[in-house]
């Protein structure tokens, strides 16, 4: 499974992800550079026959800079989901979801 992180920099993609997968929490990181990608071993329940099966989600973070605007179609490509994040203490933030939706969609 393949889901995506996107939105604007600087808005804690990286750290969502830190504390999810990692339980851990960081105050400082350098910016991502086009792209981080984390892998994590799971398992699903079938509802049906009550039987676990494992999963391994990749969660690809994405790069917000303007910069790397240009490669962002390409991790798209067969994404099971999308997470998309904003700031909010930065409204811009919140206001740019729209483009990166219509990106993700396009």
């Amino acid at each position: 499974m393949k889901i995506i992180l996107l939105g604007d920099s600087a808005v804690g993609k990286s750290k969502l992800m830190e504390r999810f997968l990692m339980d851990d929490y960081c105050p400082q990181q350098d910016s991502t550079y086009a792209l981080t990608l984390f892998k994590h071993q799971g398992a699903v329940t079938d509802k049906k026959s009550g039987s676990n099966k494992k999963v391994t989600v990749d969660f690809w973070d994405t790069a917000g800079q303007e910069r790397f605007e240009k490669m962002h179609p390409s991790y798209y490509f067969r994404a099971h989901a999308c997470v998309l994040a904003f700031d909010v203490t930065r409204k811009s933030t919140y206001q740019h979801l729209a483009q990166w939706l219509a990106e993700l969609r396009q």
